[in-house]
């Protein structure tokens, strides 16, 4: 079955139990979006029902919107609440909004809905908000579902203590999310279970500035493998944000081609370990504080060797929170004066007390 909407406004929140787009049982419908289009429906109805049984096929091109909101305890596309879950939810192209109602998320369940149907996103520009403790893409309030993003660019917002994508609010189940080359702008805790990819392999988000807001991206190329780009497009800050598997620790090259509204293209080259995290330094290069290359025992000015506060004020001398050392060389930190400790001992052959300076330790005798 097909349906073409073009600038279409259905409003029936007003009408008790009404939705504005419904499926009926066994229907599989190819929904083609053109113009803009406003759907939104009443209390526990979705703004587009997909109930259990059925299957949408969404599509459009980038000059194509349409909005769905959900009444409360219903989802903007899917599902509706207390036991009827969703169905199918497949989104190609087209500028997509949908709002859940309250504890329903926007596209996938309504309340209290153990799983919903299968959601999968392959082009498009698509954005979401779930309700209150319910997902944006996936699970309403006590629910979760599969979700599958293979293309597009994809803007979820999470309601109260919910996942981004994945899992609602204690969540009685447990889906899958799975991403392939889209632009997916959720931070890696957002998206609960953890993303994979195809082959079944954890993938993290890897931010990349362009500098140019809201604009097209039409090339990606990392060490010379040229990606597949359907509908991706950078955020509002001009940032494009990928979902990569992690490297083997080399630093692979990643070209970015995008052109903005006035036709202006943009090129960037990016240097990046991909979801690798800086390694930590031997022990034995610690003999020079990692962040400045000074030593530990060495101290700057007479206002620190004589333990002043930045405040003027005698007492025990501190860091101000931005000068705070990453957690990683604190710990190393903490090895070093252990050491040195153990050698003042040895030499002086009394115990070593240790004192915090602004910028490292120093070994003071006595207790």
């Amino acid at each position: 079955m097909s349906l073409t909407v073009s600038n279409l406004t259905l409003d029936v929140e007003s009408r008790s139990g009404k939705c504005a787009i419904g499926l009926a049982d066994g229907v599989t419908l190819d929904l083609t979006v053109k113009g803009t289009n406003t759907l939104a429906s009443s209390s526990a109805a979705p703004g587009i029902a997909v109930y259990s049984g059925r299957t949408i096929n969404i599509s459009g091109d980038e000059n194509s919107w349409l909005t769905a909101q959900g009444g409360k305890n219903a989802a903007g596309i899917g599902g509706g609440r207390l036991g009827t879950s969703s169905g199918k939810i497949n989104i190609s192209g087209g500028r997509i909004t949908a709002i859940g109602g309250a504890n329903a998320a926007g596209i996938g369940g309504g309340q209290e809905i153990a799983k919903a149907g299968a959601v999968t996103i392959s082009g498009g520009i698509v954005t979401a908000r779930g309700g209150q403790y319910a997902a944006a893409i996936g699970g309403g309030h006590t629910g979760c579902a599969d979700v599958t993003i293979t293309g597009g660019t994809v803007f979820p917002t999470a309601g109260t203590k919910a996942s981004a994508i994945g899992n609602g609010y204690d969540a009685t189940g447990s889906g899958n999310n799975t991403f392939g080359f889209a632009a997916i702008y959720a931070a890696k805790d957002a998206v609960s279970p953890a993303a994979k990819n195809g082959s079944g392999k954890a993938v993290f988000p890897v931010s990349l500035d362009m500098g140019t807001p809201n604009c097209k991206v039409t090339s990606v190329v990392i060490e010379d493998e040229a990606k597949t780009c359907r509908d991706l497009w950078t955020d509002a800050n001009g940032k494009l944000t990928l979902w990569l598997e992690p490297t083997d620790g080399n630093q692979y090259t990643i070209t970015i081609t995008a052109v903005d509204s006035d036709g202006d293209e943009t090129v960037k080259s990016f240097r990046r370990r991909l979801g690798i995290r800086r390694r930590l330094r031997d022990p034995r290069d610690l003999v020079r504080r990692p962040y400045d290359h000074r030593q530990f025992h060495e101290r700057d000015d007479q206002r620190r060797r004589d333990g002043r506060r930045r405040d003027g004020h005698a007492g025990k001398s501190y860091l101000d929170d931005a000068e705070q050392p990453p957690v990683a060389v604190r710990r190393l930190q903490q090895l070093h004066l252990d050491a040195l400790r153990q050698q003042y001992h040895r030499v002086h052959q009394q115990p070593g007390r240790a004192v915090r300076e602004p910028e490292g330790f120093s070994i003071h005798c006595g207790h």
